[in-house]
């Protein structure tokens, strides 16, 4: 998910990282910390345990990672992948 600019250049996140673009860069490190404690209350406030959304994200995220740019996803193993998708997802 690339963001363009005004003028039509490509802009990197100021807060937080969605998806695996940009997912290291230093500036963005500090909002990974709250992705956990996010989806953990979303997934309390929502009435559904964590695991089943979890599991539920697994069974698509093969057809998910599917849709990125190989380079995106280089070094990612099918579970973090996954874990990936829940944070960001209910963040």
């Amino acid at each position: 998910m690339h963001s363009l600019g005004d003028d039509g250049g490509y802009v990197v996140p100021n807060v937080v990282a969605i998806v695996p673009y940009h997912r290291h860069h230093r500036h963005l490190l500090q909002a990974e910390e709250i992705k956990r404690p996010a989806a953990y209350y979303f997934c309390r406030d929502s009435g559904h345990p964590a695991k089943a959304v979890y599991e539920m994200i697994f069974s698509v995220a093969g057809e998910a990672r599917s849709c990125y740019d190989d380079d995106a996803t280089d070094g990612m193993s099918e579970a973090e992948f996954a874990a990936m998708m829940f944070h960001d997802g209910c963040y």
